[in-house]
């Protein structure tokens, strides 16, 4: 009897509270090496004089397994059996994770040799993986009720394993080496590994013969291809956030250029940022329970754009501004970015079938994924052309376009 109440106890799949807080951590785990590759490491190199367009190639390049991760999101779903749990799929990963940063260790990163590009490449392959079954189990095992507070709560672990590795970091490598970053990066996601092997049970697994659900699955697979929902679905997952992500892939490069100093640049990825987002996270995943999820993630686009706009203004060659005006706006184009992915998020969730939770929704994230590497790339081409402010404005007015798309989805599941 003892025994099954501490299974009961150690189970994080079993009550609503217990649910935000495992997913809040696993998120945490996704940020994680999102920060250190989005933030810290183009800050750093940055710092060290290399050119921006050479900075948002290897970030797009990185990012490229996220984009690509529904390629083989679909063996998450079909491999499955009491020994290849969802839990197992995780570990894994979070273990291959692990082993790619060893090295990294040992090398100068800054450097940017093959070896380096490789071991990040294998990083963020098993990071993908990792976040492929980590959102499989979410719609597996979270009611329709709970998304939208635990999206909420997800993003805010997000938020902390992006603070942690991106701002946080850029502090400290004023004081030490980048392999301290990577260093601290491999025992986080250690420490998380550990936990996730305690508190997430052995089940449930299906004892389904994998050639049987192969062909389920790729039954379910030919009806979503046919369906317009994927279409459409995947269309706004690659230019809804397009104004934000634009930004995001140069905010270390254009605070630099603006002259605000590391202590700066740190506060707001550290601190600014994450309080901006956890708002606006936990106010959109409560906001988006509330009212139809279609009409707020217009709502949340319109926000977005309108603070990218309100950026391209102060960036403009016109206006000289302090730092502190800077930080302020970026600010609030952050608070806005937390309100948008809670409720897209939520929506992307809805519109997925359970059967293939990791290879739909993992097609959904990929498409944000692809508008990552693609604003990231375009971006830092039109920064070299035509400066920051017009290439802010330009990313802003293509997410735009994505309400119209949401306007048709919304029109498919009326």
């Amino acid at each position: 009897m003892e025994r099954n109440n501490l299974r009961l106890e150690l189970n994080f799949l079993s009550t609503p509270r217990k649910r935000i807080l495992l997913f809040a951590l696993l998120y945490a785990s996704e940020g994680a090496p999102i920060g250190f590759i989005w933030w810290t490491l183009p800050t750093e190199l940055r710092t060290l004089g290399f050119p921006v367009n050479e900075i948002t190639t290897l970030t797009s390049l990185l990012i490229l397994p996220w984009a690509l991760k529904f390629l083989w999101a679909p063996l998450v779903d079909i491999l499955r059996s009491p020994r290849c749990t969802l839990r197992s799929w995780i570990l894994s990963a979070q273990t291959m994770m692990v082993l790619s940063l060893l090295p990294l260790l040992f090398v100068d990163v800054s450097s940017a040799h093959s070896i380096v590009v490789i071991l990040f490449l294998l990083h963020t392959i098993s990071a993908a993986t990792q976040d492929a079954a980590i959102d499989a189990l979410c719609i597996t095992e979270v009611p329709a009720s709970e998304r939208g507070a635990v999206n909420g709560w997800m993003q805010a672990g997000m938020l902390l394993g992006r603070a942690l590795f991106g701002g946080g970091a850029i502090v400290v490598t004023q004081y030490f080496e980048l392999k301290m970053i990577i260093a601290g990066l491999l025992i986080f996601i250690s420490i998380v590994l550990v936990i996730v092997f305690i508190v997430i049970p052995h089940g449930p697994a299906s004892v389904v013969p994998v050639s049987e659900k192969r062909k389920e699955f790729f039954s379910r697979m030919r009806l979503l291809l046919r369906s317009r929902t994927l279409r459409l679905g995947l269309l706004f997952a690659v230019i809804g956030g397009t104004a934000y992500e634009s930004v995001g892939a140069v905010a270390g490069p254009f605070f630099v250029d603006n002259g605000l100093s590391k202590d700066e640049i740190g506060l707001f990825f550290s601190l600014l940022s994450v309080i901006a987002m956890l708002i606006g996270a936990l106010a959109g995943g409560y906001v988006v329970g509330k009212i139809d999820v279609f009409k707020f993630v217009q709502i949340s686009t319109l926000l977005v754009a309108a603070a990218v706009f309100f950026v391209s203004i102060l960036a403009s060659a016109e206006y000289d501004g302090d730092s502190t005006t800077v930080l302020a706006a970026m600010t609030l184009l952050y608070c806005a970015i937390g309100v948008f992915t809670a409720s897209t998020y939520t929506m992307f969730m809805n519109l997925t079938d359970p059967n293939l939770g990791a290879t739909q929704f993992s097609t959904y994230m990929g498409g944000t994924n692809i508008c990552e590497s693609l604003s990231a790339y375009t971006v830092g081409m039109l920064v070299a052309q035509f400066g920051y402010s017009t290439s802010f404005a330009v990313m802003g007015g293509i997410s735009l376009l994505s309400i119209a798309v949401v306007n048709r989805l919304k029109g498919e599941h009326s």
